[in-house]
């Protein structure tokens, strides 16, 4: 609620004008103001803001997750005996586990979107892709499950917003607005002056301007829209000498005669619109509305006898020049609560306010949180699909033997790498003269023909007769040992051997990376490992 407080030495400069005539544009200021409220009626606004879903995200990943779980746990869900009819309750034996009970809504309602047993290998390859080994799934399935666990967390605290639907709708704003300016949510103007609702009433007959812009209450029509005050004080007309365009300065301007009665009031407020200035604005927000209301609610003044908004020199507002172009509620008794809080226009300009600023606020918290949870679930699917994740635990990374300092990879031999890259498919894995085993129990189904895999020989090993040496054995030495390097790191070292090296006793030219020493085999590092290192 806006409170203004009357000052003698404000009074002074703000509610006083001087005595005399009223002039054209008097009300200028005034109408501008209400122009911010009257140029939003026919607006759509908010058009673009739907409701919230903040559980559909949620859903899409425990969905997934159940999908790719084996068929054992989707049976839990499933009543005895069933394939399409679902427990509504944890079975009996998980009665006093605690996960169980807070995970079964979420799992049950999972179970059920996933469906019968007979349609889940078509989602699953739909979401995994069609070649996905048992072993490739259950490390997938494996990270997935730690994402859907994060998503939980996510999603309640997004369910302790209990945000659901808008309340400042694009219809609530507009009936708002509606209320506002013409006094009535549907915004039809009556025709009859009788009508509680009539922007001009009098009665039986149309108002004359002395009653139709004087409020007897503060609260009922006339003052309970902005309508009124709009037509008081830029509209034409007077009981006396009637000033010519209260709110307007040019001279090209055409008037706006004060309506008749309440049937014309509807163009009467219309030709006043004309004057506003236009916008397409599509979003409405708590600040520019509390913005209006603060605008018109600064033009209020409170004297001897009466609250006004509008140019007067006497205490009526019959729109004589020499009267008063001007709307006048009654004087409050403390002189500190403007009369006009009351009225309609003033107190829906509040509660419009006040919806848009709780869904700003409901915005603000939740869609930063939503996101997160968009984002997991854009990662579940990826690594579904194995677009994330390569490899699974037992696997091994496709790293070939290290090749001597100068050397060539060889080319007569099928690595196991070379093999594993078609694990999938034994069309690849054949053509590349590999060996395909789908039933394999280490989920490897490509792998080399037996004595087709030539390993390098491990560190400490002599060459085999016929066999050049290679690596830092080749270096006769010392100089050509120590000139092996990559930069600044020491590739060979000029040394004594260590355990499992030949010759311990005798100083040669020997490998200098612990890996090969010590058969640190890269081959077999899995892809977990290698994750965390990155």
């Amino acid at each position: 609620m806006i409170v203004i407080v009357v000052g003698t030495i404000l009074g002074l400069i703000l509610n006083q004008r001087s005595h005399g005539q009223i002039s054209a544009g008097a009300d200028a200021r005034e109408f501008s103001a209400l122009c911010g409220v009257l140029s939003w009626v026919g607006q759509t606004f908010n058009a673009d803001k739907a409701d919230w879903d903040d559980d559909s995200v949620y859903k899409q990943i425990m969905t997934l997750n159940m999908t790719m779980a084996p068929a054992t746990w989707r049976q839990v869900f499933l009543k005895s005996g069933q394939t399409n009819e679902w427990e509504t309750s944890p079975p009996a034996i998980y009665a006093n586990n605690k996960i169980f009970q807070k995970m079964w809504a979420d799992w049950a309602a999972a179970a059920k979107e996933v469906g019968e047993e007979k349609g889940v290998e078509v989602k699953l390859k739909t979401a995994t892709g069609a070649d996905t080994g048992a072993a490739e799934l259950a490390y997938r399935r494996s990270a997935v499950m730690a994402i859907t666990a994060e998503a939980y967390t996510v999603h309640n605290r997004l369910k302790e917003l209990k945000r659901q639907k808008r309340q400042a709708t694009p219809a609530v704003i507009t009936n708002k607005i509606n209320t506002i300016v013409l006094g009535k949510p549907d915004g039809k103007l009556p025709t009859d002056p009788k009508d509680s609702k009539s922007v001009i009433g009098g009665g039986n007959t149309a108002a004359n301007r002395q009653t139709g812009c004087t409020s007897v209450n503060g609260q009922a029509n006339p003052g309970s829209n902005l309508a009124t005050i709009s037509i008081c004080l830029c509209a034409n007309g007077a009981s006396g000498s009637p000033l010519t365009n209260p709110c307007f300065t040019e001279t090209a301007e055409t008037t706006v005669a004060f309506p008749g009665g309440a049937d014309q009031v509807g163009a009467k407020l219309e030709d006043l619109k004309k004057r506003c200035p236009t916008h397409t604005k599509k979003e409405l927000t708590s600040g520019e509305v509390k913005q209006a209301a603060n605008a018109i609610a600064a033009l209020f003044r409170t004297t001897a006898t009466g609250t006004y908004i509008g140019a007067f020199e006497t205490t009526g507002c019959n729109g004589a020049n020499n009267g008063g172009v001007c709307f006048k509620y009654p004087k409050t008794t403390t002189n500190t609560e403007a009369s006009y809080s009351g009225a309609a226009w003033y107190t829906e300009l509040q509660a419009l306010a006040a919806l848009l600023e709780a869904d700003e606020k409901a915005e603000a918290q939740g869609d930063p949180i939503l996101a997160h949870l968009t984002a997991l679930a854009e990662q579940a699917q990826q690594i579904a699909a194995g677009e994330l994740l390569q490899g699974y635990p037992n696997s091994t990374v496709p790293t070939a033997a290290i090749p001597a300092a100068g050397s060539q990879p060889s080319t007569g031999t099928k690595s196991r790498s070379d093999c594993s890259k078609h694990h999938s498919n034994q069309t690849e894995c054949e053509k590349i003269e590999c060996t395909y085993n789908e039933n394999a129990k280490d989920g490897i189904k490509c792998k080399p023909k037996t004595g087709a895999e030539t390993p390098a020989a491990a560190a400490g090993e002599k060459p085999k007769e016929g066999e050049a040496a290679a690596g830092c054995a080749k270096y006769g030495t010392k100089a050509e040992c120590d000139a092996d390097k990559t930069g600044d790191k020491q590739n060979c070292a000029w040394r004594k051997g260590k355990d499992n090296e030949d010759d311990k006793d005798k100083e040669k030219c020997r490998n200098g990376s612990f890996l090969v020493n010590k058969k640190f085999a890269l081959s077999v590092v899995s892809a977990p490992f290698v994750a965390l290192l990155f």
